[in-house]
């Protein structure tokens, strides 16, 4: 029997108690801000667990795997898991992990590896990569291209007091523009509408081992991105990007609870090819969040503030509450309520330039949740069922809407406002006697006042997702994912729904290989990201997968 791990990838600075909150979310989804939209298609299906050792079992780490495409060149992944080096069970020379390749109609390709070593008691090398990529011909004049690909290393090291580790990463992406169906022949000789997108990272971390009263953690490291080859109409559409970020904090145990400090700094340096040569922005944000953790009997509260400053971004000073409660009316029930805020890193100044028709002084930069006032309750009973059911309202300023003026997205723009919310969420999480599972999750969104006059607004009213998997027999698995996206209507006109349906088999041929087949986009599908909208066909997708 094969176990399904789907982890929901949340970037948190430092893991400590005061923090932790339960979550059933599907991990097709991906909210910059929460309830808020990030145009990104879901790739559930896609997703292929890792072997069940003939072993002991083993103590749990992460390892990425790709479900999710990022529309600006980043990619969005996952976590799948494998031994790390806490188990007494891992050996000196251990090797784990998976290798994935697959290809369909269409050109869909699909690639995945991620393997751990270790390669003694005190240190793990861990490897991941993936590619993926669709042609689609929605229409006579006009076929869209995507292909993405990337790979990281990342080694790490116990210490008697302390872990470190080292992480390095490459990618590219190649994309095309849907301005092209609207261009003649002649604007098209003249034009190249391939947007390359060249990305790397290096980054490093020291944090404390487990047991300590006070546990520390520090880490830094820098991404750059480098985009060019586009050209409409004789107009060079290039742009360069750093970022530098430093983060250090510290979690000391008290009676009944816990206090933590955590500071933040995020510098960049953004340049662009304007009508005038080069020009250049930069800013650096900096943020101190101390938080108090107090639990007694039934209750569990969090009291915490964020002080933020940013420069050349916006109000120069903010903060927001860090309030949390709990209620345990059950050992699975729980009743919970929240008031929180914070900076909200959308790293999406550069999305000016991925519109077509983007003007230069419109830098977008990172926005901030004033407060988010949300209330709810959890039901957790860990061999069946997990759900969750919340209300809530947001207040964010500098929120990030893509508006344009026809359903095509040819003519789209970015503009940033301040934004009113409310939202209702909920999420289910069941499984059946370990052969089948059930996940659903669901967002609705209402946002309160007037946005940008007649133009239609990239956010969903409703984003929901399923994911199914049933064992048919033994080493044959099923797998179900559907997309549900419906938009607001602007003058009685919305965008397409995205209503996007795929179907996948997972075969065992033995304890290493297994295959797999994937009937995507059932419905037709569409697609959405900041260069434009798309219409995808059905395709099918048929692979290997090599397991060691």
């Amino acid at each position: 029997m094969k176990t399904y791990r789907i982890i929901t990838l949340l970037a948190i600075v430092c893991p400590i108690r005061a923090l932790a909150q339960e979550s059933v979310e599907l991990p097709s989804r991906s909210i910059t801000v929460e309830s808020t939209y990030n145009p990104i298609f879901s790739e559930v299906g896609k997703i292929m667990p890792l072997p069940e050792k003939e072993s002991a079992s083993r103590q749990q780490v992460p390892v990425n795997y790709l479900t999710e495409a990022n529309p600006y060149g980043e990619r969005i992944r996952k976590e799948m898991n494998v031994f790390g080096l806490e188990s007494d069970n891992v050996k000196s020379r251990d090797i784990a992990g998976l290798l994935r390749i697959g290809y369909g109609v269409r050109n869909i390709s699909d690639g995945l590896l991620d393997f751990g070593w270790s390669i003694t008691d005190r240190d793990y090398l861990k490897v991941s990569g993936m590619l993926d990529g669709w042609n689609s011909k929605p229409d006579k004049k006009w076929q869209s291209h995507m292909f993405n690909s990337n790979i990281s290393a990342e080694y790490s090291r116990r210490f008697k007091t302390f872990d470190a580790s080292l992480k390095s990463g490459y990618g590219y992406s190649r994309f095309n523009y849907r301005p092209g169906v609207l261009m003649s022949d002649e604007q098209l000789a003249a034009s190249s509408l391939f947007q390359n997108v060249r990305q790397g990272e290096l980054s490093g971390a020291i944090r404390s081992n487990a047991g300590s009263n006070v546990d520390f953690y520090v880490n830094g490291g820098g991404q750059w991105l480098i985009r060019d080859g586009l050209d409409v109409n004789g107009t060079v559409r290039s742009n360069k990007e750093g970022i530098v970020r430093f983060g250090a904090g510290f979690n000391k145990a008290l009676d009944k609870g816990s206090l933590s400090f955590d500071y933040r700094q995020k510098s960049t340096v953004y340049r662009w090819q304007g009508l005038y040569g080069c020009e250049y922005t930069n800013f650096t944000t900096f943020t101190l969040s101390p938080v108090w953790h107090y639990s007694k009997g039934e209750w569990e509260t969090d009291l915490g503030l964020n002080l933020d400053m940013r420069t050349r971004a916006g109000d120069p000073f903010l903060a927001s509450p860090v309030m949390r409660l709990t209620y345990s009316l059950r050992d699975n029930f729980k009743i919970r309520g929240s008031i929180t805020g914070g900076l909200e890193e959308y790293d999406m100044r550069r999305l000016a330039t991925i519109s077509p028709y983007w003007s230069e002084e419109n830098r977008i930069y990172d926005g901030y949740t004033v407060f988010n006032l949300s209330t709810g309750i959890f039901y957790n009973n860990p061999s069946k069922l997990s759900a969750s059911v919340d209300v809530g309202y947001r207040y964010t300023i500098d929120e990030v809407f893509q508006v344009a003026q026809d359903s095509m997205l040819v003519t789209s723009v970015f503009k940033q406002q301040a934004a009113s919310v409310l939202y209702l969420k909920g999420a289910l999480d069941f499984r059946f006697h370990e052969r089948a599972q059930l996940k659903f999750d669901m967002i609705y969104s209402n946002y309160l006042g007037s946005y940008f006059g007649r133009k239609m607004e990239l956010k969903p009213a409703i984003d929901a997702s399923v994911f199914g998997r049933m064992t048919i027999i033994r080493g044959l698995d099923a797998m179900l994912t559907y997309r549900l996206m419906g938009f607001h209507k602007v003058v009685g006109e919305s965008m397409p729904v995205v209503n996007d349906l795929s179907l996948t088999a997972d075969y065992d041929y033995n304890r290493n290989i297994s295959f797999y087949t994937t009937l995507k986009h059932l419905f037709g599908g569409n697609y959405y990201y900041y260069a434009g909208y798309r219409t995808l066909r059905p395709a099918v997708l048929v692979g290997v997968v090599y397991k060691l």
